[in-house]
Protein backbone atom coordinates (compact mmCIF):
# COMPACT_ATOMS: atom_id res chain seq x y z
CA UNK A 1 0.00 0.00 0.00
CA UNK A 2 1.68 3.28 -1.11
CA UNK A 3 1.72 6.17 1.63
CA UNK A 4 -0.80 8.26 0.54
CA UNK A 5 -3.48 5.59 0.53
CA UNK A 6 -2.15 4.67 3.97
CA UNK A 7 -2.54 8.06 5.48
CA UNK A 8 -6.29 8.51 3.62
CA UNK A 9 -7.66 5.31 5.28
CA UNK A 10 -5.84 6.54 9.06
CA UNK A 11 -7.89 10.03 8.43
CA UNK A 12 -11.05 7.93 7.24
CA UNK A 13 -11.18 6.10 10.17
CA UNK A 14 -10.37 9.22 12.39
CA UNK A 15 -13.39 11.44 11.20
CA UNK A 16 -15.66 7.75 11.79
CA UNK A 17 -14.18 7.41 15.24
CA UNK A 18 -15.04 11.11 15.63
CA UNK A 19 -18.86 10.57 14.79
CA UNK A 20 -19.07 7.79 16.32
CA UNK A 21 -18.12 9.29 19.57
CA UNK A 22 -20.25 12.26 18.76
CA UNK A 23 -23.49 9.93 18.68
CA UNK A 24 -23.26 10.78 14.59
CA UNK A 25 -23.83 7.44 13.27
CA UNK A 26 -27.06 5.88 11.76
CA UNK A 27 -28.84 3.15 13.49
CA UNK A 28 -29.99 0.45 12.02
CA UNK A 29 -32.58 -1.97 13.23
CA UNK A 30 -34.80 -4.59 11.53
CA UNK A 31 -36.51 -7.56 11.13
CA UNK A 32 -36.56 -10.76 8.93
CA UNK A 33 -39.65 -13.04 8.23
CA UNK A 34 -38.00 -15.80 6.53
CA UNK A 35 -34.61 -17.26 6.40
CA UNK A 36 -31.83 -15.93 4.36
CA UNK A 37 -29.26 -17.67 2.70
CA UNK A 38 -26.33 -16.19 4.80
CA UNK A 39 -25.70 -12.59 5.77
CA UNK A 40 -27.89 -9.34 5.19
CA UNK A 41 -25.04 -7.21 3.09
CA UNK A 42 -25.14 -3.08 3.08
CA UNK A 43 -23.21 -1.27 0.64
CA UNK A 44 -22.10 1.93 2.46
CA UNK A 45 -19.81 3.55 -0.32
CA UNK A 46 -18.27 2.59 -3.86
CA UNK A 47 -15.85 4.68 -5.50
CA UNK A 48 -16.06 2.95 -9.10
CA UNK A 49 -18.22 -0.14 -10.32
CA UNK A 50 -15.87 -2.41 -11.54
CA UNK A 51 -12.58 -1.47 -9.97
CA UNK A 52 -12.90 -0.23 -6.30
CA UNK A 53 -13.90 -2.63 -3.58
CA UNK A 54 -17.12 -1.70 -2.23
CA UNK A 55 -17.63 -0.47 1.73
CA UNK A 56 -19.72 -3.48 3.20
CA UNK A 57 -21.04 -4.19 6.49
CA UNK A 58 -22.42 -7.94 6.86
CA UNK A 59 -25.04 -8.52 9.26
CA UNK A 60 -26.36 -11.98 10.79
CA UNK A 61 -29.79 -12.17 12.08
CA UNK A 62 -30.49 -13.60 15.12
CA UNK A 63 -32.70 -17.05 15.62
CA UNK A 64 -35.99 -14.90 15.77
CA UNK A 65 -34.78 -12.73 12.75
CA UNK A 66 -33.60 -9.02 14.34
CA UNK A 67 -30.50 -7.48 13.43
CA UNK A 68 -29.02 -4.56 14.89
CA UNK A 69 -26.01 -2.33 13.67
CA UNK A 70 -24.53 1.21 13.26
CA UNK A 71 -22.10 3.24 11.22
CA UNK A 72 -21.73 6.48 9.75
CA UNK A 73 -24.18 7.33 6.35
CA UNK A 74 -22.20 7.96 3.19
CA UNK A 75 -22.25 11.11 1.67
CA UNK A 76 -25.44 10.48 -0.65
CA UNK A 77 -27.51 9.46 2.58
CA UNK A 78 -28.56 6.49 0.89
CA UNK A 79 -27.50 2.51 1.32
CA UNK A 80 -28.34 -0.73 -0.94
CA UNK A 81 -29.51 -3.69 1.72
CA UNK A 82 -28.98 -6.62 -0.57
CA UNK A 83 -30.38 -10.02 -0.13
CA UNK A 84 -29.54 -13.32 -1.25
CA UNK A 85 -28.90 -11.45 -4.93
CA UNK A 86 -31.71 -8.56 -4.51
CA UNK A 87 -31.04 -4.67 -3.35
CA UNK A 88 -33.10 -1.92 -1.73
CA UNK A 89 -31.86 1.28 -1.71
CA UNK A 90 -32.54 3.04 1.50
CA UNK A 91 -32.51 6.27 3.11
CA UNK A 92 -30.67 7.10 6.38
CA UNK A 93 -29.28 10.28 8.19
CA UNK A 94 -27.07 10.15 10.78
CA UNK A 95 -27.90 10.98 14.40
CA UNK A 96 -31.63 9.09 13.15
CA UNK A 97 -32.73 5.56 13.73
CA UNK A 98 -34.71 3.53 11.05
CA UNK A 99 -35.61 0.25 11.10
CA UNK A 100 -37.23 -1.88 7.88
CA UNK A 101 -38.94 -5.19 8.30
CA UNK A 102 -38.87 -6.97 5.32
CA UNK A 103 -39.61 -11.04 4.31
CA UNK A 104 -37.01 -12.40 1.59
CA UNK A 105 -39.89 -13.67 -0.23
CA UNK A 106 -41.32 -10.12 -1.29
CA UNK A 107 -37.90 -8.85 -1.13
CA UNK A 108 -37.58 -5.96 -2.34
CA UNK A 109 -40.63 -5.25 -3.81
CA UNK A 110 -42.03 -4.85 -0.18
CA UNK A 111 -40.36 -3.78 2.49
CA UNK A 112 -41.43 -1.71 5.76
CA UNK A 113 -39.60 1.13 7.16
CA UNK A 114 -40.07 3.49 10.24
CA UNK A 115 -38.18 5.97 11.87
CA UNK A 116 -36.24 8.15 9.78
CA UNK A 117 -36.35 7.58 5.83
CA UNK A 118 -40.02 5.83 6.43
CA UNK A 119 -42.17 8.43 4.04
CA UNK A 120 -39.09 8.28 1.45
CA UNK A 121 -39.13 4.34 1.54
CA UNK A 122 -43.26 4.62 0.84
CA UNK A 123 -42.50 6.92 -2.33
CA UNK A 124 -39.85 4.66 -4.14
CA UNK A 125 -42.17 1.75 -3.29
CA UNK A 126 -45.35 3.83 -5.11
CA UNK A 127 -42.81 4.55 -8.03
CA UNK A 128 -41.73 0.53 -8.16
CA UNK A 129 -45.57 0.13 -8.48
CA UNK A 130 -46.19 2.71 -10.77
CA UNK A 131 -43.42 1.85 -13.48
CA UNK A 132 -43.97 -1.73 -13.24
CA UNK A 133 -46.27 -2.00 -16.22
CA UNK A 134 -44.31 0.68 -17.83
CA UNK A 135 -40.70 -1.57 -17.48
CA UNK A 136 -42.72 -3.93 -19.23
CA UNK A 137 -43.82 -2.29 -22.07
CA UNK A 138 -40.36 -1.11 -22.82
CA UNK A 139 -39.11 -4.65 -22.74
CA UNK A 140 -41.71 -5.72 -25.78
CA UNK A 141 -40.36 -2.37 -27.47
CA UNK A 142 -36.73 -3.04 -27.31
CA UNK A 143 -37.26 -5.87 -29.92
CA UNK A 144 -38.66 -3.09 -32.38
CA UNK A 145 -36.35 -0.45 -31.31
CA UNK A 146 -33.14 -2.49 -32.50
CA UNK A 147 -34.99 -3.60 -35.28
CA UNK A 148 -35.49 -0.26 -36.38
CA UNK A 149 -39.28 -0.96 -36.59
CA UNK A 150 -41.80 1.04 -35.69
CA UNK A 151 -41.72 1.37 -31.53
CA UNK A 152 -42.17 3.75 -28.98
CA UNK A 153 -39.08 2.95 -27.09
CA UNK A 154 -37.75 6.54 -26.47
CA UNK A 155 -40.87 7.66 -25.63
CA UNK A 156 -41.68 5.06 -22.65
CA UNK A 157 -38.15 6.29 -21.54
CA UNK A 158 -39.35 9.64 -21.28
CA UNK A 159 -42.08 8.27 -19.78
CA UNK A 160 -39.86 6.59 -16.94
CA UNK A 161 -38.53 10.09 -16.51
CA UNK A 162 -41.85 11.39 -15.93
CA UNK A 163 -42.73 8.88 -13.66
CA UNK A 164 -39.61 9.13 -11.03
CA UNK A 165 -40.35 13.23 -11.08
CA UNK A 166 -43.78 12.86 -10.00
CA UNK A 167 -42.73 10.70 -6.63
CA UNK A 168 -39.24 10.46 -5.99
CA UNK A 169 -38.51 14.41 -7.08
CA UNK A 170 -37.42 16.04 -3.55
CA UNK A 171 -36.43 13.38 -2.29
CA UNK A 172 -33.46 10.71 -1.63
CA UNK A 173 -34.28 8.57 -3.71
CA UNK A 174 -34.19 11.12 -6.62
CA UNK A 175 -30.91 9.71 -8.36
CA UNK A 176 -33.25 7.63 -9.99
CA UNK A 177 -34.99 10.58 -12.07
CA UNK A 178 -31.50 10.70 -13.11
CA UNK A 179 -30.71 7.38 -13.83
CA UNK A 180 -33.69 7.23 -16.20
CA UNK A 181 -32.52 10.81 -18.10
CA UNK A 182 -28.88 8.47 -17.95
CA UNK A 183 -30.56 5.59 -19.59
CA UNK A 184 -32.67 7.28 -22.44
CA UNK A 185 -30.05 9.63 -23.52
CA UNK A 186 -28.34 6.42 -23.57
CA UNK A 187 -31.04 4.97 -25.97
CA UNK A 188 -30.82 7.80 -28.24
CA UNK A 189 -27.34 7.54 -29.06
CA UNK A 190 -27.77 3.72 -29.57
CA UNK A 191 -30.32 4.43 -32.22
CA UNK A 192 -27.65 7.16 -34.04
CA UNK A 193 -25.23 4.42 -34.13
CA UNK A 194 -27.88 1.63 -35.45
CA UNK A 195 -29.45 3.91 -38.21
CA UNK A 196 -26.31 5.59 -39.36
CA UNK A 197 -25.40 1.26 -40.32
CA UNK A 198 -28.44 1.37 -42.91
CA UNK A 199 -28.75 5.36 -43.83
CA UNK A 200 -25.59 6.39 -45.99
CA UNK A 201 -27.32 10.16 -45.97
CA UNK A 202 -28.15 10.01 -42.40
CA UNK A 203 -26.38 12.89 -40.55
CA UNK A 204 -25.17 11.49 -37.83
CA UNK A 205 -23.07 14.25 -36.40
CA UNK A 206 -25.62 16.79 -36.80
CA UNK A 207 -28.51 13.80 -34.09
CA UNK A 208 -25.40 13.48 -31.67
CA UNK A 209 -24.83 17.16 -31.54
CA UNK A 210 -28.78 16.86 -30.50
CA UNK A 211 -28.40 14.58 -27.60
CA UNK A 212 -25.24 16.38 -26.47
CA UNK A 213 -27.65 19.44 -26.33
CA UNK A 214 -30.37 17.43 -24.62
CA UNK A 215 -27.83 16.07 -22.47
CA UNK A 216 -26.52 19.35 -20.96
CA UNK A 217 -30.37 20.59 -21.25
CA UNK A 218 -31.30 17.96 -18.42
CA UNK A 219 -28.09 18.79 -16.34
CA UNK A 220 -27.07 15.20 -16.78
CA UNK A 221 -22.82 16.24 -16.61
CA UNK A 222 -23.31 17.52 -12.98
CA UNK A 223 -21.98 15.52 -10.16
CA UNK A 224 -25.16 14.55 -8.88
CA UNK A 225 -26.20 13.19 -11.77
CA UNK A 226 -23.18 11.41 -12.87
CA UNK A 227 -22.58 9.71 -9.05
CA UNK A 228 -26.48 8.22 -9.97
CA UNK A 229 -25.81 6.38 -13.06
CA UNK A 230 -25.53 2.84 -12.98
CA UNK A 231 -21.21 3.59 -13.78
CA UNK A 232 -20.64 6.75 -13.56
CA UNK A 233 -20.03 8.56 -16.73
CA UNK A 234 -19.39 5.22 -18.71
CA UNK A 235 -22.27 4.38 -20.31
CA UNK A 236 -22.86 7.98 -21.84
CA UNK A 237 -19.51 7.98 -22.98
CA UNK A 238 -18.92 4.85 -24.85
CA UNK A 239 -22.75 5.12 -26.44
CA UNK A 240 -20.87 8.47 -27.57
CA UNK A 241 -18.03 6.32 -29.00
CA UNK A 242 -19.99 3.88 -30.61
CA UNK A 243 -22.32 6.15 -32.38
CA UNK A 244 -19.18 7.75 -34.40
CA UNK A 245 -16.90 6.27 -37.37
CA UNK A 246 -14.07 5.18 -35.05
CA UNK A 247 -15.26 1.64 -35.19
CA UNK A 248 -15.20 1.77 -39.45
CA UNK A 249 -12.19 3.02 -39.54
CA UNK A 250 -10.10 0.47 -37.12
CA UNK A 251 -12.17 -2.19 -39.11
CA UNK A 252 -11.08 -0.95 -42.38
CA UNK A 253 -7.50 -1.28 -41.30
CA UNK A 254 -7.86 -4.54 -38.79
CA UNK A 255 -10.77 -6.52 -40.13
CA UNK A 256 -14.62 -6.71 -39.86
CA UNK A 257 -14.48 -9.61 -37.47
CA UNK A 258 -13.14 -7.52 -34.52
CA UNK A 259 -15.52 -7.29 -31.28
CA UNK A 260 -16.20 -3.97 -29.51
CA UNK A 261 -13.45 -4.08 -26.75
CA UNK A 262 -11.08 -5.27 -29.37
CA UNK A 263 -11.22 -2.24 -32.09
CA UNK A 264 -12.10 -0.17 -28.94
CA UNK A 265 -8.38 -1.28 -27.79
CA UNK A 266 -7.08 -1.42 -31.17
CA UNK A 267 -8.47 2.55 -31.81
CA UNK A 268 -7.71 3.28 -28.17
CA UNK A 269 -5.82 6.62 -29.24
CA UNK A 270 -9.31 7.91 -31.02
CA UNK A 271 -11.29 6.70 -28.60
CA UNK A 272 -9.25 8.59 -25.41
CA UNK A 273 -9.55 11.89 -27.78
CA UNK A 274 -13.39 11.59 -27.93
CA UNK A 275 -13.78 10.75 -23.73
CA UNK A 276 -12.01 13.76 -23.42
CA UNK A 277 -13.48 16.06 -25.96
CA UNK A 278 -16.70 14.71 -24.14
CA UNK A 279 -15.46 16.11 -20.84
CA UNK A 280 -14.98 19.64 -22.29
CA UNK A 281 -18.43 19.78 -21.49
CA UNK A 282 -18.69 19.56 -17.87
CA UNK A 283 -18.10 22.50 -16.01
CA UNK A 284 -17.80 21.29 -12.17
CA UNK A 285 -14.35 20.65 -11.50
CA UNK A 286 -15.87 17.38 -9.11
CA UNK A 287 -17.78 16.12 -11.65
CA UNK A 288 -15.21 16.97 -14.56
CA UNK A 289 -12.71 15.03 -12.24
CA UNK A 290 -15.04 11.68 -11.78
CA UNK A 291 -15.83 11.66 -15.09
CA UNK A 292 -11.87 11.59 -15.96
CA UNK A 293 -10.86 9.16 -13.31
CA UNK A 294 -13.58 6.76 -14.98
CA UNK A 295 -11.64 7.43 -18.36
CA UNK A 296 -8.33 6.61 -16.94
CA UNK A 297 -9.21 3.49 -14.88
CA UNK A 298 -10.63 2.07 -17.80
CA UNK A 299 -7.90 2.67 -20.09
CA UNK A 300 -5.20 1.64 -17.70
CA UNK A 301 -7.33 -1.68 -16.43
CA UNK A 302 -9.11 -2.74 -20.17
CA UNK A 303 -6.91 -0.91 -23.01
CA UNK A 304 -3.88 0.73 -22.53
CA UNK A 305 -1.90 0.87 -19.42
CA UNK A 306 0.49 2.89 -20.35
CA UNK A 307 -1.73 4.86 -22.22
CA UNK A 308 -3.60 5.62 -19.22
CA UNK A 309 -0.73 6.12 -16.69
CA UNK A 310 0.17 9.03 -19.57
CA UNK A 311 -3.50 10.58 -18.99
CA UNK A 312 -3.11 9.79 -14.98
CA UNK A 313 0.23 12.34 -14.98
CA UNK A 314 -1.41 14.81 -17.61
CA UNK A 315 -4.65 15.15 -15.11
CA UNK A 316 -2.54 15.35 -11.84
CA UNK A 317 -3.71 18.80 -11.12
CA UNK A 318 -7.45 18.21 -11.27
CA UNK A 319 -7.25 14.78 -9.51
CA UNK A 320 -4.82 16.19 -6.86
CA UNK A 321 -7.51 18.47 -5.85
CA UNK A 322 -9.94 15.16 -5.17
CA UNK A 323 -7.53 13.15 -2.91
CA UNK A 324 -10.34 10.19 -3.22
CA UNK A 325 -10.00 10.06 -6.73
CA UNK A 326 -6.53 10.36 -6.86
CA UNK A 327 -5.84 8.03 -3.92
CA UNK A 328 -7.95 5.04 -5.74
CA UNK A 329 -6.20 5.58 -9.47
CA UNK A 330 -3.10 5.13 -7.58
CA UNK A 331 -3.97 2.09 -5.50
CA UNK A 332 -5.46 0.79 -8.59
CA UNK A 333 -2.08 1.22 -10.76
CA UNK A 334 -0.24 -0.30 -7.85
CA UNK A 335 -2.92 -3.69 -8.52
CA UNK A 336 -1.97 -3.38 -12.58
CA UNK A 337 1.24 -3.36 -11.96
CA UNK A 338 1.20 -6.44 -9.98
CA UNK A 339 -0.29 -8.54 -13.14
CA UNK A 340 1.41 -6.88 -16.01
CA UNK A 341 2.85 -9.21 -18.63
CA UNK A 342 6.60 -10.41 -17.11
CA UNK A 343 5.09 -10.84 -13.57
CA UNK A 344 4.18 -14.23 -11.95
CA UNK A 345 0.67 -15.25 -12.44
CA UNK A 346 -1.29 -14.94 -9.33
CA UNK A 347 -2.00 -18.16 -7.48
CA UNK A 348 -5.17 -19.65 -6.99
CA UNK A 349 -7.79 -22.67 -5.59
CA UNK A 350 -10.62 -23.31 -8.28
CA UNK A 351 -12.93 -26.13 -7.91
CA UNK A 352 -13.77 -26.96 -11.13
CA UNK A 353 -16.93 -28.73 -12.51
CA UNK A 354 -17.11 -32.67 -11.36
CA UNK A 355 -15.37 -31.22 -8.17
CA UNK A 356 -11.73 -31.31 -8.65
CA UNK A 357 -9.68 -28.71 -7.47
CA UNK A 358 -6.89 -27.07 -9.52
CA UNK A 359 -4.09 -24.60 -8.65
CA UNK A 360 -1.67 -22.67 -10.53
CA UNK A 361 0.89 -25.31 -9.84
CA UNK A 362 -1.14 -27.81 -11.42
CA UNK A 363 -0.33 -26.07 -14.79
CA UNK A 364 3.04 -26.36 -14.59
CA UNK A 365 4.69 -27.64 -17.84
CA UNK A 366 1.66 -26.12 -20.10
CA UNK A 367 0.90 -23.06 -20.96
CA UNK A 368 -2.58 -21.71 -19.93
CA UNK A 369 -5.31 -19.61 -21.21
CA UNK A 370 -7.43 -18.37 -18.47
CA UNK A 371 -10.59 -17.42 -19.84
CA UNK A 372 -13.48 -15.13 -18.18
CA UNK A 373 -16.64 -15.71 -19.84
CA UNK A 374 -20.67 -16.23 -19.35
CA UNK A 375 -23.15 -17.77 -21.49
CA UNK A 376 -25.11 -14.51 -21.99
CA UNK A 377 -21.99 -12.46 -23.79
CA UNK A 378 -22.26 -12.61 -27.38
CA UNK A 379 -18.57 -11.64 -27.95
CA UNK A 380 -17.83 -14.75 -25.72
CA UNK A 381 -19.52 -16.91 -28.31
CA UNK A 382 -17.93 -15.54 -31.02
CA UNK A 383 -14.35 -16.93 -29.82
CA UNK A 384 -15.59 -20.30 -29.11
CA UNK A 385 -13.93 -21.33 -32.56
CA UNK A 386 -10.98 -20.64 -31.93
CA UNK A 387 -11.07 -21.92 -28.27
CA UNK A 388 -12.12 -25.35 -30.08
CA UNK A 389 -9.59 -24.77 -32.67
CA UNK A 390 -6.75 -24.28 -30.02
CA UNK A 391 -7.56 -27.23 -27.64
CA UNK A 392 -7.75 -29.37 -30.40
CA UNK A 393 -4.48 -28.89 -32.15
CA UNK A 394 -1.76 -28.66 -29.35
CA UNK A 395 -1.96 -31.35 -26.88
CA UNK A 396 -2.44 -31.28 -23.29
CA UNK A 397 0.69 -31.42 -22.23
CA UNK A 398 1.62 -27.82 -24.29
CA UNK A 399 -1.89 -25.91 -23.58
CA UNK A 400 -4.38 -25.82 -21.65
CA UNK A 401 -7.95 -24.07 -20.89
CA UNK A 402 -9.11 -23.04 -17.80
CA UNK A 403 -12.74 -21.64 -18.12
CA UNK A 404 -14.13 -19.38 -15.30
CA UNK A 405 -17.75 -18.16 -15.78
CA UNK A 406 -19.11 -14.96 -14.45
CA UNK A 407 -22.51 -16.62 -14.42
CA UNK A 408 -25.04 -16.06 -12.45
CA UNK A 409 -26.99 -19.00 -13.12
CA UNK A 410 -25.43 -22.44 -12.99
CA UNK A 411 -28.58 -23.83 -15.52
CA UNK A 412 -27.83 -21.51 -18.45
CA UNK A 413 -23.85 -22.14 -17.46
CA UNK A 414 -23.74 -26.27 -17.79
CA UNK A 415 -26.58 -25.62 -20.72
CA UNK A 416 -24.38 -23.54 -22.50
CA UNK A 417 -21.08 -26.18 -22.05
CA UNK A 418 -23.45 -28.99 -23.10
CA UNK A 419 -24.65 -27.37 -25.88
CA UNK A 420 -21.52 -25.69 -27.52
CA UNK A 421 -18.92 -28.37 -26.53
CA UNK A 422 -16.85 -25.92 -24.96
CA UNK A 423 -13.51 -26.86 -24.09
CA UNK A 424 -11.42 -26.73 -20.97
CA UNK A 425 -11.51 -27.45 -17.55
CA UNK A 426 -14.87 -25.26 -16.05
CA UNK A 427 -15.34 -23.21 -13.21
CA UNK A 428 -18.20 -22.00 -11.67
CA UNK A 429 -19.24 -20.65 -8.41
CA UNK A 430 -22.12 -18.39 -9.35
CA UNK A 431 -20.56 -15.22 -7.65
CA UNK A 432 -21.45 -13.21 -11.46
CA UNK A 433 -18.51 -10.58 -11.73
CA UNK A 434 -17.52 -10.57 -8.07
CA UNK A 435 -15.54 -13.69 -8.67
CA UNK A 436 -12.34 -13.85 -6.78
CA UNK A 437 -9.99 -14.21 -9.47
CA UNK A 438 -11.58 -11.96 -11.70
CA UNK A 439 -11.84 -9.23 -9.01
CA UNK A 440 -7.65 -9.89 -8.38
CA UNK A 441 -7.19 -9.34 -11.92
CA UNK A 442 -9.17 -6.33 -11.90
CA UNK A 443 -10.54 -7.58 -14.79
CA UNK A 444 -13.80 -4.90 -15.76
CA UNK A 445 -15.53 -6.82 -19.02
CA UNK A 446 -15.68 -10.42 -20.67
CA UNK A 447 -14.03 -11.99 -22.45
CA UNK A 448 -10.91 -11.57 -20.28
CA UNK A 449 -7.57 -13.39 -21.11
CA UNK A 450 -4.56 -13.87 -19.58
CA UNK A 451 -2.42 -16.31 -20.88
CA UNK A 452 0.71 -17.85 -18.55
CA UNK A 453 3.69 -19.39 -18.95
CA UNK A 454 4.90 -22.70 -18.28
CA UNK A 455 6.88 -21.42 -15.73
CA UNK A 456 3.75 -19.72 -14.15
CA UNK A 457 4.27 -15.88 -15.74
CA UNK A 458 2.03 -13.84 -17.32
CA UNK A 459 2.51 -13.53 -21.22
CA UNK A 460 -0.44 -11.14 -22.04
CA UNK A 461 -3.23 -10.12 -20.32
CA UNK A 462 -6.46 -9.26 -22.33
CA UNK A 463 -3.26 -7.06 -24.59
CA UNK A 464 -3.91 -9.45 -27.71
CA UNK A 465 -7.06 -10.07 -30.57
CA UNK A 466 -7.95 -14.18 -29.46
CA UNK A 467 -9.36 -15.07 -32.98
CA UNK A 468 -6.29 -13.70 -34.89
CA UNK A 469 -3.62 -14.33 -32.60
CA UNK A 470 -3.83 -16.88 -30.48
CA UNK A 471 -3.36 -19.74 -32.64
CA UNK A 472 0.19 -17.94 -33.97
CA UNK A 473 0.99 -16.78 -30.39
CA UNK A 474 0.90 -20.54 -29.10
CA UNK A 475 2.96 -21.60 -32.44
CA UNK A 476 5.89 -19.22 -32.07
CA UNK A 477 6.15 -20.14 -28.30
CA UNK A 478 6.14 -23.63 -29.32
CA UNK A 479 8.98 -22.84 -32.05
CA UNK A 480 10.62 -21.28 -29.47
CA UNK A 481 10.51 -24.27 -26.66
CA UNK A 482 11.90 -26.36 -29.63
CA UNK A 483 14.79 -23.60 -30.55
CA UNK A 484 15.71 -23.70 -26.70
CA UNK A 485 15.58 -27.63 -26.59
CA UNK A 486 17.89 -27.88 -29.46
CA UNK A 487 20.68 -25.44 -28.72
CA UNK A 488 21.06 -27.30 -25.24
CA UNK A 489 18.60 -24.53 -22.91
Amino acid sequence: MNTKSYFLILITIFLVSACAENGETVRLTGTVQSKINGEIVIELNRIHYKFSEPELIKVTPDQDGRFSTTFVAPESGLINIQINGYTFPLAVKNGASTTIHLSTTQFPERVRVSGFGSSFAEAYQLYLQDVRDTEHHLEEERGNFLKLQPNDYLNIHRLKIQLAKQHLADTPYSFIVQRNIGEYLVSRLTEIRMIKQYMSDFNAELARRSVLNEAIFLDFFSYESLRAQRAGIRDFAHAWIESTTIANRVKENYGQGLSTNEWKRIGNELVQEEFYELATHIKDSRAKGFAIMHFIAEEMAERDYDSGIIHFQKHASLLGELPIYHSFLESLKDRLDETKPGNPALDFRLTDSVNNTHTLSDFEGSYLLMEFWASWCPNCHAQLPTLIEADTFFSSKDFQILSISVDESEEAWSRYIERNHKPGIHVFDGSGFSQELFREYRAGSIPFYVLISRDGRILYKNNFNLSNDLINILEELLHSDLDHTYAGS
